[in-house]
């Protein structure tokens, strides 16, 4: 899997998304991964459904590049402790977000 260094970041001092709390990115322990493939979507129920884009498009667990729950990146993140954003329940899943277990 090829990580990109121009669209993968950490630190970002910012809000959550439709919150008055401070981001993990904004701690430096939250970490995005290629976010231009990897972005925000919604009306998901797991990874593999289609999901529409929060810009409007669609997405597939099969498109090129995207990271799946059997991604070699995600699995080895998930065992150093870390979750995966394309696991968070409820609506919106954050496919490029990881961030400490336990946060």
């Amino acid at each position: 899997y090829e990580i990109r260094t121009l669209d993968t970041d950490s630190y970002n001092c910012r809000q959550i998304k439709g919150s008055e709390k401070k981001s993990l990115h904004s701690f430096g322990i939250a970490l995005d991964i290629n976010d231009e493939q990897n972005g925000l979507y919604d009306q998901c129920i797991t990874y593999s459904d289609q999901c529409r884009l929060r810009k409007g498009g669609a997405w597939s667990a099969e498109q090129e590049g995207s990271l799946t729950a059997d991604n070699e990146i995600v699995l080895r993140m998930k065992a150093l402790g870390f979750r995966w954003g394309g696991e968070i329940a409820g609506r919106q899943k954050d496919f490029m977000h990881f961030s400490p277990t336990g946060y």
